[in-house]
């Protein structure tokens, strides 16, 4: 078997030869002024700081742009509440900003906030709206502004005109265009809970209630809080479009996700992006969901342990969601509080190693001088990993091109949590954030090293776990489907024969492997999808090899084992060729652990951050 493996003699140690690793950038240095194109054309973006255009200078940060390889730009102005002289003032000097990146043959979006991101503490902010109306969670906290406060909703819309107004050609809203999980799940405030009960016919409801309805089986005040969120939300979503289209229809509005968005918030992501972005264009974009500096905020709601590499599977499930509605997809290289002693330079480089061998991703780094609250500006660390690594990101990419993936299908549809048996008592707002954003079935399988894939009704096994399976298809049952406890009983209500009580099951590792009369295949494990531990540190065992062997009768393409913070890429190339990321996402010593090509061991070390690409004939 032919092994072409390309490195850099730092990082990555494989039977007892050093091997590749490194970090790295992808784009172009020679970037000089012309005609602007689409964000959604480009392959790197980049953002600037309103404070740091002020300070810095436009002159000096568009030269770090180009070094870098950048092809778009975001110019900040989150948080703009200003008024009167000073608002005329700025809305001046974001016009002169955006002229000279236009000039300089970069397209511009002007990003900004909405709805807010926690306690709201801008002094004009307060000053204009003493008495906004606040989201408030099932457990009586408050945070951000509520999306039915119409005052501060038309304050924004006026945001979106003025900018517009300065020159704006696509206005870029922050992720907290959401409403569940900034203070929980859902917002319970007075006009929420007025909504909630008209819809449902009643004279009132409570927090109390709908936190009941969040446990247990479906029912109607749950499907009727989902449904208000929604509405609430697109409402929100209509006003900012219209104000756009009362300036310039043409402009486009594009946004950036937030975990909530895909099932709790209630509304179908791809409409929402649609609706924003208007009718003056067929090129929409949209910012992912999914941070470095995720992993370095073990208090953050959207941080369960899953680990970079969980944050990965995250970032291709929606990717693939988004692609499949035509709808291209940048990712959020945030390693904030862009800080290296918090968020290490070469964990951004991990990420970004990901993001190029995946493919068909916007690559979107935070790695210009940026940071408001301080006023210290990002580490330059940031921006010199990026540029150290041009020609290994050349590479990459090279050996991951036209590439197609292979392993385990994820089925995980969004918008599950209207009909979903939830666990009982309610289970809180971090466990419904985290069952009913990720991925979790991809999440558990690529800890335990095995390649998985997010394409739909490719032909490979499945893996589909609890309110999922519930809408999987009778035709692709036969490919084999690996399924957690409350999955196997939905598809048994449906009289499907899953084996839970057939004494020919065969019994691995807490799995049980069966095949009924028609020939279809499941791996059922002995939990159920919220027992299941779908962390990097210490995931519930999966015999990924037995069950693939199982369910195919071949070999499984590539496997790694004994690996703990390492992620597995792999794809099938044109040529027949496998080409092969291993990517370790923490900053100690991996292994040695094995990685597994078509059933044979090798034993690999990686130093931290380190990582392998292959190319396997």
């Amino acid at each position: 078997m032919q092994k072409i493996w390309m490195s850099t003699l730092r990082h990555l140690t494989v039977c007892g030869c050093v091997w590749m690793a490194g970090s790295y950038g992808w784009g172009d240095a020679n970037k000089q002024p012309g005609a602007t194109k689409s964000i959604a054309d480009c392959r790197l973006v980049t953002q600037f700081d309103g404070v740091d255009l002020a300070e810095i200078g436009c002159e000096k940060l568009l030269a770090d742009a180009i070094r870098a390889g950048a092809e778009a730009i975001q110019i900040e102005r989150c948080e703009f509440h200003l008024d009167g002289a000073a608002r005329t003032n700025a809305l001046a000097k974001l016009a002169k900003e955006i002229r000279f990146f236009e000039k300089a043959g970069f397209p511009v979006a002007v990003w900004t906030t909405t709805l807010g991101y926690g306690n709201m503490t801008n002094p004009d902010f307060l000053r204009r709206f003493p008495n906004y109306r606040p989201l408030r969670a099932l457990e009586g906290n408050t945070a951000a502004v509520c999306a039915t406060d119409v005052a501060c909703r038309e304050a924004i819309a006026e945001n979106v005109r003025d900018f517009i107004r300065a020159g704006a050609k696509v206005i870029l809203l922050d992720d907290d265009l959401v409403q569940a999980c900034r203070p929980g799940i859902c917002c319970v405030c007075d006009e929420h809970l007025r909504r909630i009960a008209a819809r449902l016919g009643a004279t009132s409801v409570t927090a109390e209630q709908i936190r009941d309805a969040y446990a247990g089986a479906p029912n109607p005040l749950r499907t009727a809080c989902v449904d208000v969120m929604g509405e609430t939300l697109m409402e929100y979503a209509q006003a900012m479009r219209a104000a756009a289209d009362e300036i310039d229809p043409s402009v486009m509005i594009a946004t950036c996700l937030s975990v909530s968005q895909y099932d709790l918030d209630g509304v179908d992501v791809p409409a929402l992006v649609r609706l924003l972005a208007g009718k003056g264009t067929d090129r929409q974009f949209v910012r992912l969901t999914g941070a470095t500096y995720w992993v370095r905020h073990p208090h953050n709601l959207r941080n369960w342990g899953q680990g970079l590499g969980g944050i990965v599977e995250f970032l291709r499930w929606q990717s693939a969601l988004l692609h499949a509605c035509d709808i291209v997809p940048l990712d959020e290289n945030d390693p904030y509080p862009r800080d290296v002693g918090v968020v290490p330079e070469q964990l951004c480089e991990a990420y970004d190693r990901a993001v190029i061998a995946e493919g068909g991703i916007v690559r979107n780094k935070y790695m210009m001088r940026h940071n408001v609250k301080t006023n210290k500006g990002i580490d330059p660390e940031y921006l010199a990993a990026h540029l150290a690594g041009q020609d290994e990101a050349k590479r990459i990419a090279a050996t991951f091109k036209d590439a197609s993936p292979i392993g385990f299908e994820i089925f995980a549809p969004p918008r599950l949590v209207r009909d979903a048996i939830l666990p009982q008592p309610y289970a809180g707002k971090r466990a419904l954030v985290k069952f009913f954003s990720h991925p979790m079935a991809g999440a558990l399988l690529a800890s335990n090293g095995a390649p998985t894939r997010y394409d739909r009704d490719s032909g490979a096994p499945l893996a589909a776990f609890g309110p999922a399976a519930a809408t999987l298809p009778d035709a692709w049952l036969t490919r084999g489907v690996l399924l957690d406890r409350d999955g196997a009983q939905t598809l048994q209500k449906r009289g499907v024969d899953v084996g839970l009580l057939a004494a020919d099951a065969r019994n691995i590792d807490g799995w049980r492997l069966y095949q009924n009369a028609k020939g279809e295949k499941f791996a059922v494990s002995e939990k159920s999808w919220y027992e299941l531990d779908c962390s990097e540190e210490t995931p519930t065992a999966v015999p990924v090899r037995e069950i693939w062997r199982f369910f195919t009768g071949q070999e499984i393409p590539i496997r790694l084992t004994g690996a703990r913070g390492v992620h597995l890429l792999a794809k099938r190339r044109p040529d027949g060729a496998l080409a092969v990321l291993v990517n370790n996402m923490r900053e100690t010593t991996a292994g040695p652990f094995d990685i597994f090509v078509s059933g044979k061991p090798r034993s690999m070390t990686l130093k931290g951050y380190g990582y392998g690409v292959a190319v396997e004939r």
